[in-house]
């Protein structure tokens, strides 16, 4: 009965996130942005965390792309994302309400290639290429970034694809998520109970990328 309460709280705390952020009743993404020297693929991933931390549900939006398939729809896609981080947080960190995000920090990018080396081969440079021709994109790309929330550091993977006129991501987990054997119900998060796992010995200090 416990763990059941639990479970409704969390998802109660999840709608009344996305009824707060929301600016009204629509279903559809807002128009993206004009391309500046910013939209970079880590800017549309930085902007998808920042929405996450300011309860901003339009920024996390713009993050995605524009036209998604058929009965599918960006906030269901973000309240999967919160539920499942939510649920990481009571059991691997310290447990916070949605609106207690302000706490997430973004520390920096790590290459996927220092994460897996098979992920710059030629082989998997095609398999990107081959999915980014039936995406429609101009470039698909995986990348991994580490934030803090709750004084506790996670990672995520996701795949960000150009799409012309902006970068959005694409799929969490993604590409380098497959490589990682990163299960697709994780969302392409990585609790801190097992970060320094998949960084091994990988030198943080040189191979971090600024935010």
């Amino acid at each position: 009965m416990k763990r059941k309460t639990s479970w409704l709280a969390l998802l109660i705390a999840v709608l009344l996130l996305l009824a707060a952020c929301s600016p009204g009743e629509t279903t559809q993404p807002d128009p993206a942005p004009p391309q500046t020297e910013s939209n970079t693929p880590e800017a549309a991933v930085i902007t998808y965390l920042e929405g996450l931390r300011d309860s901003d549900l339009n920024s996390m939006i713009q993050a995605l792309p524009r036209d998604l398939p058929d009965g599918i729809y960006a906030e269901e896609i973000i309240e999967e994302f919160i539920a499942h981080l939510n649920w990481l947080l009571e059991h691997f960190g310290s447990p916070l309400n949605p609106s207690e995000f302000q706490s997430l920090t973004i520390l920096g990018f790590i290459p996927p290639e220092a994460l897996d080396e098979r992920y710059a081969s030629e082989v998997n440079q095609g398999n990107l290429a081959t999915q980014g021709e039936r995406l429609g994109v101009a470039q698909l790309l995986s990348h991994a970034v580490l934030f803090e929330l709750g004084g506790e550091t996670y990672m995520l993977i996701v795949d960000v694809a150009d799409f012309g006129s902006a970068w959005h991501i694409t799929q969490f987990g993604g590409n380098l998520g497959a490589l990682l054997f990163i299960a697709p119900q994780m969302q392409g998060l990585i609790p801190p109970e097992f970060v320094d796992e998949f960084l091994g010995e990988i030198d943080l200090e040189s191979a971090l990328i600024s935010p």
